[in-house]
């Protein structure tokens, strides 16, 4: 057989094959199974480095079923190292809401045992807000969801009833440069 020949059957044996394993019982055999991405650690274990990079906003007046209805705001979020603490990280965000007023932020946060934490402030100095949230379940920390609070006069978030709260879905959009 020449290498030509097994070259122009292969494709087809592969098929072949791959039709066979799928209908028998072997296909949920863990040898069978796809690698996990050993670049993706445990959600728990997110290095804050995982942050750095371009991240598109979304969220929502807080409610039970906030994910299914259109964002109230959508935006931007830019996450880099923070110059002053190695492990956590500074950034801007610019958000846009449903009157299409266009407002900025300055970020500094950190990512610790999984629990991503931001405070957000509009003029660099007073806190104005709050935010928390974990990385998708399985999206190797490229999602994040959560809740932002409106800050109180103490810097700390408002859990007043009366506080603004919203729930937050930031997705990667691309790496940092």
């Amino acid at each position: 057989m020449s290498s030509t020949f097994r070259l122009a059957i292969q494709p087809r044996m592969a098929s072949w094959v791959l039709a066979m394993i799928i209908g028998s019982p072997f296909a949920a055999s863990p040898l069978l199974a796809a690698e996990p991405q050993s670049a993706c650690p445990p959600d728990m274990a997110v290095p804050p480095e995982y942050l750095h990079g371009r991240w598109s906003l979304q969220w929502w007046e807080w409610s039970s079923q906030a994910d299914k209805e259109p964002p109230s705001i959508k935006g931007t979020v830019i996450l880099f190292q923070h110059p002053e603490y190695a492990h956590s990280v500074r950034g801007q965000l610019e958000r846009q809401d449903a009157t299409g007023q266009t407002t900025t932020a300055v970020l500094a946060g950190d990512l610790i045992d999984g629990l991503f934490k931001l405070d957000e402030s509009a003029d660099g100095e007073t806190m104005t807000g709050v935010w928390e949230g974990t990385p998708v379940p399985g999206s190797c920390a490229r999602s994040l969801m959560g809740t932002r609070w409106q800050a109180a006069e103490s810097g700390d978030a408002d859990d007043s009833d009366d506080a603004p709260r919203y729930q937050f879905r930031l997705d990667k959009i691309e790496p940092p440069r």
